[in-house]
């Protein structure tokens, strides 16, 4: 499967292990590293429609002598509308396995309603997505319990199906070394 037009993979390669007879030889690190940028909700748009009528309204309409009480509450009303567009417009993510971990990393701006996320490649039994999620299956040593972990949520439908896909593959080339 090709990489959809909305992410970048900057490398995929899977694990090998060369065998000659009953030893097996060096074997070579896989490692698969896709980066996209953060999607942009109609909230955005939404807000930065309103913010934009609002400052209009602001400084088009004469107000009474204390007019700073108006600024002061144009100031207030743009700023967090402000940070979530910034942040919403420069961010991206980037997914990188290798070295026997899986981290998702947002930047370059920090935002409270993203988190970075590392997990260990053995305790991860599968990846799916599901609808617009890329979530990781993990199991732990000793334990019947499973666990799910959503890595990433609202990503196209084919680019969720598209990394859970390679890194299955990952996943299953690195058990079979």
């Amino acid at each position: 499967m090709n990489p959809p037009a909305k992410i970048r993979v900057e490398a995929d390669k899977l694990p090998s292990a060369a065998t000659d007879g009953y030893r097996k030889m060096a074997r070579e690190v896989g490692s698969f590293h896709a980066t996209g940028r953060a999607k942009i909700d109609f909230a955005v748009y939404f807000a930065s429609a309103f913010v934009l009528l609002w400052t209009v309204f602001v400084i088009a309409t004469p107000f009474p002598e204390p007019d700073w009480v108006a600024r002061i509450s144009l100031f207030a009303l743009a700023s967090p509308v402000g940070w979530f567009v910034l942040v919403s417009r420069l961010n991206r993510w980037s997914l990188v396995l290798t070295d026997g971990r899986i981290s998702l990393r947002h930047g370059p701006l920090p935002s409270p309603w993203t988190e970075n996320i590392e997990l260990i490649v053995r305790e991860v039994r599968a990846f799916r997505h599901v609808g617009r999620a890329l979530i990781a299956e993990l199991e732990f040593d000793g334990s019947h319990a499973n666990r799910q972990k959503v890595l990433k949520r609202r990503l196209p439908p084919r680019v969720a199906e598209y990394l859970a896909e390679r890194l299955n593959a990952h996943l299953d080339a690195k058990r079979e070394g």
